[in-house]
């Protein structure tokens, strides 16, 4: 369609060509069955299907804004993220989490203020939040609720009309083929646009989140770890057919979890920049399995425990920073009862360890701010040290 490459050139000529890259590896396509458009991860390509009724009438502003928009849930990974969530529910999550990073936002557009109204205060909504977080929100915000309810009456949509998919929501080697595909195209992207035109500074923590490398291959590591830990089991799903009965009937899809906790050395002799790669390898924990995982912040006590799910924010600030003990994390998981199939401490190692070796597995992330010692030189009681810069496990 002419006013989309028209759009595409305006991209290049006024905001520089990050998103003119993105579009213009997209295979685009006209379909009149999707309302506006629709982004999909498919057979290796990314596609964008388009209602030229929909696009026709928008100004150029406005049809750079719906082109930019669908570039951000290629850059956010929101087909990817979806799992089990409602789609409609999640696709207006996942336009709330953008259209604030949005330079126009056109009238029709959906934010926070616009969706929960009095919410905002009751539940302390916060901008600049992902989709999963709004997600949350949208399960018991009852001014959210009546609004969507309405527009449904009304034949509105909600959101902003677009949508994505991926083959990605199957199995876990198609989610690893889709993500590989957004990080081709993204980095194509930005190899285009070397530094210039305009990115959001929102939509750079998720470009930095997708090519960020971990010091450790935790997804490798973790697997040898917790092997007998991991529960083996399996969910019911239509992208593979049941062996009895065929494609009329779901089949069943492998399904492991895995209850991790992560405790994080917050101790004096652990300064800022270490604590910044313990919190790189814990992100890079966080999306190696469909895990539980709790999170324990310790100092000489634990001073602050949450859950972490796969795409939601992790915790930066973090509380401690007072002597060192290693000791309360098992003692607080005994404590509370905690489901643990197994534990991993990032920790410079110097402090006092438990009397007894607990009953689950501790692998301890080794990490020397001061640039003394490895992971070998390491006397522990019990468990398997690991030297985060160098990924040798060394069993005790």
């Amino acid at each position: 369609m002419a006013k989309i490459e028209d759009a595409v050139v305006d991209f290049i000529i006024n905001n520089g060509t990050f998103y003119a890259s993105l579009l213009s590896q997209m295979h685009r396509m006209v379909d009149n069955k999707v309302d506006a458009i629709k982004v999909v991860i498919k057979n290796g390509r990314i596609n964008m299907q388009y209602n030229p009724t929909y696009i026709e009438p928008l100004s150029m502003k406005d049809t750079k804004t719906a082109l930019e928009h669908e570039c951000m849930h290629i850059v956010m990974e929101h087909a990817l993220r979806q799992g089990g969530k409602d789609p409609e529910k999640w696709n207006i999550a996942c336009d709330l989490a953008i259209n604030q990073l949005l330079t126009h936002i056109p009238a029709d557009y959906i934010t926070p203020q616009k969706l929960f109204g009095q919410d905002m205060y009751k539940y302390h909504i916060q901008p600049g939040q992902n989709a999963e977080y709004y997600y949350e929100l949208l399960e018991k915000s009852e001014e959210a609720k009546k609004k969507m309810k309405a527009d449904a009456q009304a034949g509105k949509d909600t959101g902003c009309g677009n949508e994505h998919e991926a083959d990605g929501s199957g199995t876990e080697s198609d989610a690893e083929l889709s993500k590989e595909i957004v990080k081709q195209m993204v980095g194509e992207a930005l190899k285009s646009a070397k530094g210039q035109g305009h990115i959001p500074a929102g939509l750079e923590q998720y470009i930095d989140e997708l090519f960020k490398p971990a010091k450790v291959s935790w997804k490798a590591l973790l697997r040898k770890f917790v092997a007998n830990s991991v529960k083996s089991g399996s969910r019911p799903s239509w992208k593979r057919p049941s062996r009895r009965y065929g494609s009329t009937q779901k089949g069943r899809v492998p399904d492991r979890t895995i209850c991790l906790t992560l405790v994080i050395d917050t101790s004096g002799s652990i300064d800022d920049g270490a604590l910044q790669v313990f919190m790189d390898e814990v992100s890079a924990i966080q999306k190696c399995y469909k895990s539980d995982i709790t999170v324990l912040e310790c100092d000489a006590e634990v001073a602050r425990e949450y859950k972490l799910k796969k795409f939601s924010k992790l915790k930066r600030d973090v509380h401690g920073r007072g002597g060192t003990s290693f000791k309360p994390p098992f003692k607080y998981i005994k404590k509370k009862r905690i489901k643990t199939d197994a534990l991993v401490y990032f920790t410079d190692l110097c402090g006092d360890f438990p009397d007894h070796k607990p009953p689950i597995p501790v692998l301890w992330a080794y990490y020397n701010p001061w640039g003394g010692g490895s992971a070998k030189d390491q006397q522990v009681p019990f468990g398997i040290v690991i030297d985060i810069e160098k990924d040798k496990p060394k069993g005790r």
